[in-house]
């Protein structure tokens, strides 16, 4: 009975056994016919030991990628290898037979020409199976892939014409950060503006490249705000810092893109303000120097009024004074102090002269002047007014060459700067002001200040000089007054104390 089972088992077995060979076999017809619906062709290539090979099964597929029929490709397949691209002959008999050798699934793209001259782009897959009679079973599946291809060409052409335009605007820069602020793109603007090459910025945190250190708190928070709140950073002006450690003006704005599998990254794009803020400093010089040039003009105007009314105040003194020393006999005591107020009237008149020119734009004359002369007068002028608690020291050199110079300007310059000189002083514990008149071998410059500068010496140096200080132990000029000093009639005194340096 036993034996019968078991029989009967086996017996059960060998027809189930049959009845699947049978089913299989009934059924490979329709999976091959199956075949002829997918897109593409699929094959069977068969390898011998021999070195010889076949094609024993192709689909109809063949026709839309060969434009030859499986019939004559059955027969002759080598149609199929005339087709290739020169180009890729080498590199897709390689790829062939490397997965071969080593029994590994097979995978690659080439180009072919059809007979009709239409190029294509293949992508073919395999997977080679080792016989029991020593041959290599091919089972192969080859796609045309041309309208993908064309699209990743078209893909990959817009890309590099995006860079190429990126790169090709002089000073726009532009930067690409991915939400941990590494650089991941640095164009040919952004190496220019920043100093940096696309090879030492791209891997480089954002904060170590461009962003100054007290900046960086800002940063970490407004782009943490765009990456995960979508908040977007406002455009504005910033200063940044170059990899010299230079700061550098920049108006920048900031764009976050989020694509489809792929994380969060967002691009700078920096316009370079350097020249911008030049000339917009060049704008405002020049509108400073027009409302200059219409106050002087205005000065210049009111001047001229003053001057010619003045001119006629001089002349009366002068007259009075003619005739008073007509009167006065000549060892009268009076006649010293007439002589001086002569002196003074003069001196008056001149200046009308000086102001005249001023109001009508005239070079005044100059001519070989005895600084010595002009510093003991007007030593002598300000003896007389200075107070008790003041000193005012005078050095002159004993020998003095003559310079070209408007003797009224000059004594009218030391008597202001000196007077100016006496009243900032006045009321300090060891006030003291020093006119210095030395003879120099080399010109030098006394004063310095950003937005005052020295004159030129006009031609090359003859080899001697005069240096002319008027020096004081006050408080100085205030850095934000230093730039008017040259101003005409600017002065910070109370009304009734003068007009400073005049």
């Amino acid at each position: 009975m036993p034996c019968r089972s078991i029989a009967e088992r086996q017996g059960k077995a060998h027809t189930d056994q049959m009845s699947a060979n049978e089913r299989l076999t009934a059924n490979a017809l329709p999976i091959e016919q199956l075949a002829e619906f997918v897109p593409g062709a699929l094959f069977r290539y068969r390898v011998f030991a021999d070195g010889t090979d076949r094609i024993e099964h192709m689909s109809c597929g063949c026709v839309d990628i060969w434009e030859t029929s499986a019939t004559e490709l059955l027969e002759d397949f080598s149609t199929m290898w005339a087709m290739v691209d020169p180009r890729d002959v080498e590199g897709l008999a390689e790829s062939v037979v490397q997965a071969g050798r080593q029994m590994v699934d097979w995978s690659h793209q080439w180009r072919i020409v059809t007979p009709s001259g239409v190029r294509k782009w293949l992508h073919g897959v395999g997977r080679p199976m080792a016989q029991g009679d020593g041959s290599i079973l091919w089972h192969s599946f080859i796609l045309d892939v041309t309208n993908n291809q064309q699209a990743r060409e078209s893909l990959r052409t817009s890309e590099q014409r995006f860079r190429e335009l990126i790169d090709g605007i002089p000073n726009v820069a532009v930067q690409g950060y991915d939400a941990d602020l590494v650089c991941r793109y640095w164009n040919q603007a952004s190496e220019r503006l920043y100093g940096y090459t696309s090879q030492e910025a791209v891997g480089t945190s954002l904060l170590d490249l461009i962003i100054p250190p007290a900046m960086h708190p800002d940063v970490r928070v407004a782009t943490s705000r765009m990456l995960l709140q979508n908040e977007a950073i406002p455009a504005g002006e910033l200063v940044l810092q170059r990899k010299d450690g230079s700061a550098v003006p920049v108006y920048s704005s900031h764009v976050l893109l989020q694509r489809e599998d792929h994380a969060k990254e967002f691009f700078c794009i920096d316009y370079d303000l350097t020249e911008r803020q030049s000339a917009e400093g060049i704008r405002l010089q020049l509108q400073s120097q027009l409302r200059e040039s219409q106050k002087m003009e205005a000065l210049g105007t009111l001047a001229g009024g003053v001057a010619h009314d003045f001119n006629n105040i001089v002349a009366a003194i002068l007259g009075n004074v003619d005739l008073a020393l007509d009167d006065v006999p000549e060892d009268s005591p009076a006649r010293t102090s007439l002589h001086e107020i002569r002196k003074a009237g003069r001196r008056a008149r001149d200046l009308v002269q000086q102001i005249l020119a001023f109001s009508r734009r005239q070079d005044s004359t100059r001519e070989p002047t005895c600084l010595r002369t002009i510093v003991a007068e007007t030593h002598l002028m300000l003896r007389a007014t200075l107070p008790s608690d003041l000193s005012l020291e005078v050095h002159m050199d004993q020998t003095m060459p003559a310079v070209m110079a408007n003797a009224t300007q000059i004594q009218q310059v030391v008597l202001n700067l000196a007077t100016n000189a006496l009243q900032a002083v006045q009321g300090k514990p060891g006030a003291s002001v020093q006119i210095r008149l030395e003879q120099i071998d080399q010109p030098e410059v006394v004063f310095e200040h950003e937005g005052l500068q020295a004159l030129p010496v006009p031609g090359p140096w003859p080899g001697i000089g005069v240096s002319l200080k008027v020096i004081d132990n006050g408080s100085g000029i205030a850095r934000d007054m230093l730039g008017r000093v040259f101003e005409p009639f600017f002065t910070t005194k109370a009304i009734g104390s003068g007009t400073g340096l005049g």
